[in-house]
């Protein structure tokens, strides 16, 4: 058995950008800071790419903004890109957002949505 299940609570790291494949489907590519403490005053922040695609883009681009507190759901995906020409091949492991909460919004908007929904406040 195997289960690719992660959650990740943290920050924007940008302001979200609604983005549009070649075939018209809205998504976004998020940086969410996660803080590590390595002592009572230190800390690593590892800067966590976060794909989100459909409705869930949507509503991250109209209710987020940097510096917004985020927990995300999702999964672990991985996948390889070139880098130009015949060049070596780059591999990346990032986040595919299932559910995302926001716990400080921009305005006074909702605070969470499923892919699935077209938005409203989380359970």
């Amino acid at each position: 058995m195997s289960i690719n299940t992660v959650v990740i609570s943290g920050f924007l790291g940008t302001d979200p950008v609604r983005k549009v494949t070649t075939r018209g489907t809205p998504y976004c590519i998020l940086t969410v800071g996660v803080n590590e403490w390595t002592g009572p005053k230190s800390k690593i922040v590892h800067w966590i790419p976060v794909v989100c695609w459909q409705n869930l883009a949507e509503n991250v681009v109209t209710n987020c903004a940097k510096g917004t507190h985020m927990t995300v759901m999702g999964s672990i995906e991985t996948f390889t890109f070139g880098t130009g020409g015949d060049g070596p091949k780059a591999k990346m492991v990032r986040v595919k957002a299932r559910r995302i909460e926001w716990h400080e919004p921009k305005e006074k908007k909702t605070r969470g949505t499923d892919e699935e929904d077209s938005g409203g406040e989380a359970d």
